[in-house]
Order: structure tokens, then sequence, then C-alpha cells
């Protein structure tokens, strides 16, 4: 597999970032690409396209400015595990639903501290404004209910109060919480997805 990294600024910060790549990287592989690109720019995102995969991580993210390379390989990790689930998945998914199953198997793998630490630090600053904004403060807990109540308890009471809760609402949280490595459950989520974006 072939790295290419990209950086809009070349300085400390993203030595560190880049630095954290690598170790990321040789913690989880994704040596089935041909190619892998790094970016170091405005925004974060993980795009794929065939045999190659594209992360890019926002250079003014609070971890990166702050030099928090805790934080910065949990948010490389976060990214990696949504490249890995984009690239298993045949099946066109909302991000939401994407998301929650790159959440559980980076928990799976052994990285749910990590997932953790960029949930708990994210969350203050989190808004909602839109169905989007309130389904992904709800991401955190829902990816740790399967396999830690405590820690999804305490993401949990963090985003409490963040919308009203329908039946539609309800039911969609209700699938979200089950198993989505099985086909039904995956079809029962987003046909609830498919209710509240409605």
């Amino acid at each position: 597999m072939r790295i290419k990294k990209v950086f809009v600024v070349d300085d400390e910060k993203t030595q560190i970032v880049s630095r954290m790549f690598n170790r990321v990287l040789l913690s989880v592989g994704v040596s089935h690409l041909d190619m892998l690109e790094f970016h170091i720019r405005d925004t974060n995102a993980v795009m794929l396209d065939e045999e190659r995969g594209t992360i890019v991580v926002d250079y003014n993210h609070r971890f990166i400015q702050e030099r928090d390379e805790k934080g910065i390989a949990a948010l490389l990790l976060f990214l990696l595990f949504e490249l890995l689930v984009r690239d298993r998945t045949t099946a066109t998914l909302p991000n939401f639903i994407l998301r929650l199953q790159a959440n559980r198997l980076m928990i799976h793998e052994g990285f749910g501290d990590q997932l953790f630490y960029l949930y708990y630090a994210e969350m203050h600053a989190m808004q909602f404004q839109t169905k989007e904004d309130v389904l992904n403060s709800n991401l955190p807990w829902l990816s740790f209910t399967l396999s830690d109540e405590i820690a999804a308890d305490q993401l949990k009471h963090l985003c409490l109060g963040s919308i009203q809760h329908s039946k539609a609402w309800d039911l969609l949280f209700y699938y979200a919480a089950k198993d989505l490595t099985h086909p039904r459950n995956v079809e029962d989520i987003c046909h609830a997805y498919a209710e509240v974006m409605g």
C-alpha cells in the first residue's frame, strides 16, 4: 500500500499529527487498499473510491491546536475505523449508521478508551440545530450501549435534553442500540432513520 501525505501547513503541529498517523496506522492497518491519502486541511472527512482511501483531518481541531497526542490518536482512529467500515459495507447507508458501526468496531478492536476520550471532549461543544446534529449527539452513548454500560450512561447524560422525544426517535434509538452486524437490524434502523429524517 502506498501512502501519500498532503499538508496545507507544514509546522510542528502537522508533524505531530503525521507521526501519530503512522502509529495509528500500524496499530490498525488497512493494507488491502492500493493507496491511502492523508490530508491535514480544514475539515474532518473520510472518502473511499475503489481501492483508494482518503482521510482528512481538520488542522484547526482542538486536539491538534493543543498538541493533545492522546486526542489526536483518538481522532485518527475514529476516522480510520470509519474508512474500514465504508470499505466493508456494500450497502449505501446513512452516515449515522456507518459511524455507529465504525464506533462499535473500534470498541470491539480494543480502542474503546480512545473513542470515549474523543466523545467526552467533543460533546461539550456540540450544537443542536438540525436533526442530524441531534443524531450525532446521541451517537456516543449508542456506540457503547452493547459493550460498556457505564460509558454509555455517562455519555447519555451529557446529551440529555438535546431533543424532545417522539415515538419515531425512540424507535430509532431502540434499533440503534441493537447489534448492527445482523442484516435485519440494519434494515430496521434504516427504516427508523428514514422515518425520523422524513
